[in-house]
């Protein structure tokens, strides 16, 4: 994999549901029988996805979900891997922005060089390789100044297992299944040396797509009597270490 990745931009719907691991086990195995196949990064079987989340001093992002507000924001960096203190080739830095069931996200992938830039002096702007295009440009902007401005740091880290599938023929979708969640406090070092289990013992099932649902999915939908959940691992994982930790979050 490169170790620098130019900025794109996803836009799209999501819908989550929560399963527990026999109706994780039941979808997964529908999936297969309809002909959906895993995509690139699960084509080996389930990868860990690892997200280092930022937040302002008062977490308003973390209380813009707890408000249920209809327009939020998360700002993370990204990679896929069992830990932070490992080398990694290629980071993700993303701004999530979310108005209700809609999301747009935007990501740049950045070397390891230019990520310890960044988290040792909490400047993005320090993120200038020789060949950024223009859209790269204006997403380390956008970036350094939404970071800036609010007073982002390192808040959280989570982590857990995906297994993910694609349906490129009938519609544009994609459907992953997230388990194993976890959580801690970023540290120093972004070690990961506790781990918090969060909403043990569940799979989080999305559905990503970017017009309408497959024919297939809503019977599926109907035929497992799902219900569509606001889980958001961020949110979650917070509430998780605050009760574990008996940490006040006030503002």
């Amino acid at each position: 994999m490169k170790s620098e990745q130019h900025s794109y931009i996803i836009s799209r719907y999501e819908f989550k549901y929560i399963l527990d691991s026999i109706e994780a086990e039941r979808l997964q195995n529908y999936m297969e029988k309809i002909g959906l196949e895993s995509d690139d990064y699960s084509n080996k079987g389930p990868y860990v996805v690892n997200s280092l989340y930022f937040d302002t001093p008062f977490l308003d992002d973390y209380y813009d979900k707890d408000a249920s507000l209809l327009t939020r924001k998360k700002v993370r960096a990204r990679i896929y891997g069992d830990n932070w203190s490992n080398n990694h080739s290629l980071i993700w830095l993303e701004i999530k922005n979310k108005r209700n069931f809609h999301i747009i996200k935007e990501r740049l992938g950045i070397s390891a060089d230019d990520w310890e830039s960044f988290i040792s002096t909490f400047n993005p702007f320090l993120i200038t390789r020789d060949n950024l295009t223009q859209k790269d440009k204006e997403f380390i902007d956008k970036f350094s100044h939404l970071y800036i401005k609010g007073r982002y740091r390192p808040h959280i880290i989570v982590k857990y297992r995906r297994a993910a599938f694609l349906d490129s023929f009938i519609s544009k979708i994609r459907i992953t299944f997230d388990s194993n969640i976890s959580a801690c406090f970023a540290n120093e070092d972004f070690r990961e040396d506790f781990m918090t289990p969060v909403h043990f013992g569940s799979t989080i099932m999305e559905a990503k797509f970017n017009d309408k649902l497959p024919w297939w999915f809503t019977k599926a939908v109907e035929n497992f009597d799902l219900k569509r959940s606001d889980f958001s691992k961020y949110s979650r994982s917070v509430a998780m270490l605050r009760n574990s930790y008996k940490i006040p979050l006030s503002r």
